[in-house]
């Protein structure tokens, strides 16, 4: 070990530092502290499970549209996603239908989806598998989460909320409505890394 981290950082601290061993559980396939994690995160964000990710909220966004659309399959989303997103159509061929944000002429920053662009994306495009929503935008704005999951649930689509900066909407009711809450998802997914809003020593999901 280089004698300038215990230095820096302390004895303590360092000696937390583990490598990869039993009692520490495996993050591919959880039967101890991880699981127990797991569960205690699903309960906290009223969600059904929880899965801990590796590489940021990139891989979380990317699993999400992997199990939700297929090679040539349609996904409805917002033109200004996260390069996570784009890159898992890549991979997987998924087929964009894109949204155009709108974008707010004095700030001159975008906007969230109107309902009514999506709903006309969804009458042109009702074979789509779902609905991404940026839950902020980068720029802390918010689409009507509830009315977007309403119309395309009624559609048959699922809503993926992209929560990256939204960890903690959760938390409160004064705070934008939150893609985890039971009545928002019966079945969907949204995406929330604790590092960004929330506070966490690792770039976990």
């Amino acid at each position: 070990m280089n004698p300038e981290l215990p230095e820096y950082y302390g004895r303590l601290c360092m000696s937390l530092d583990v490598n990869s061993m039993k009692p520490l559980d495996n993050l591919g396939h959880p039967v101890g502290v991880i699981k127990d994690a797991q569960a205690l995160a699903a309960e906290a964000f009223g969600a059904d499970h929880a899965f801990f990710m590796v590489n940021g909220t990139t891989s979380a966004v990317q699993t999400m549209i992997w199990t939700t659309c297929g090679r040539g399959e349609k996904i409805i989303m917002p033109r200004n996603v996260h390069r996570s997103a784009i890159n898992a159509l890549v991979v997987n061929g998924a087929i964009p239908v894109y949204v155009n944000p709108g974008r707010n002429a004095r700030l001159g920053i975008p906007l969230g989806m109107g309902v009514a662009d999506v709903q006309r994306a969804i009458a042109q495009h009702p074979d789509a598998k779902a609905v991404l929503v940026n839950n902020p935008t980068y720029y802390g704005v918010c689409s009507d989460l509830e009315t977007i999951v309403s119309v395309a649930h009624a559609a048959g689509m699922k809503v993926l909320a992209d929560e990256a900066h939204g960890t903690h909407f959760y938390f409160s009711d004064r705070l934008p409505v939150s893609g985890s809450r039971r009545w928002v998802f019966a079945r969907d997914g949204a995406v929330r890394p604790l590092f960004v809003v929330g506070r966490c020593c690792r770039a976990g999901v």
